[in-house]
């Protein structure tokens, strides 16, 4: 499924917004679920928070849309 260009906005305003430490922790868990239905990505928070080297927020939406799921 493809992002059309208010749809990858939306995901970069979501990733900028999660990465505020102003963020207060209430609202993350809304933010992110919204963010991994939006990608089709269940393992974007990696992405955000814990990829070494660090990604931009640009490079964090470009990564998370190349997941794919399996079925087992």
């Amino acid at each position: 499924m493809e992002l059309d260009d208010a749809g990858r906005a939306r995901a970069l305003d979501l990733v900028r917004r999660l990465r505020d430490p102003r963020l207060p922790d209430e609202e993350t868990d809304p933010l992110l679920t919204e963010l991994e239905r939006l990608l089709v990505n269940p393992h974007v928070s990696d992405l955000i928070f814990y990829h070494d080297p660090e990604l931009t927020d640009d490079e964090v939406v470009t990564h998370a849309r190349r997941y794919e799921p399996f079925a087992l």
